[in-house]
């Protein structure tokens, strides 16, 4: 295109930000997410009856066979998620400390590491600060410097 944009097919979704902020929002899933998260609602039995306003995550099964009966209109809580997180994390021999918030900190550094200039990054994240877009950079290596070498021959 002659503005410079990509067209490339994809999901496009709508909702509403977290906390306070509850904004209006749009943003695209990649047509194979959009597959798995179909897969999910097909095997949970949910794929057609689903509403706009329904959570997509809820809980299936209570941990050690609960008594009380499950609600399809309450989101799996994040305690449950993040337990989850904890046990596949240690079954794949990672961090004990990686979490599910960990994936947005990585694709922001993949972004930076593939190229993506550091405001689309922010602008992506939807921080208000670029400071709060760093601290998702840190420990980034930065991209190399072409005379690094060439000036490190120089004094050896």
């Amino acid at each position: 295109m002659a503005d410079g944009s990509l067209r490339r097919d994809a999901w496009v979704y709508h909702w509403r930000g977290k906390n306070a902020r509850n904004v209006y929002d749009v943003a695209e899933l990649p047509l194979n997410v959009k597959a798995a998260i179909d897969d999910y609602l097909l095997a949970s039995g949910r794929l057609v009856t689903i509403e706009r306003d329904d959570p997509l995550f809820i809980a299936t099964e209570l941990p050690h066979g609960g008594g009380l009966p499950i609600d399809p209109y309450k989101h799996l809580a994040t305690v449950t998620m993040s337990y989850a997180m904890a046990k596949y994390a240690k079954k794949a021999g990672l961090d004990r400390h990686f979490t599910i918030h960990s994936f947005r900190h990585t694709s922001a550094q993949q972004r930076v590491a593939l190229g993506a200039d550091i405001l689309e990054v922010n602008k992506l994240l939807r921080h208000k600060k670029l400071d709060t877009t760093l601290v998702y950079l840190n420990g980034l290596v930065s991209q190399a410097d072409r005379r690094a070498d060439q000036l490190a021959n120089l004094v050896r």
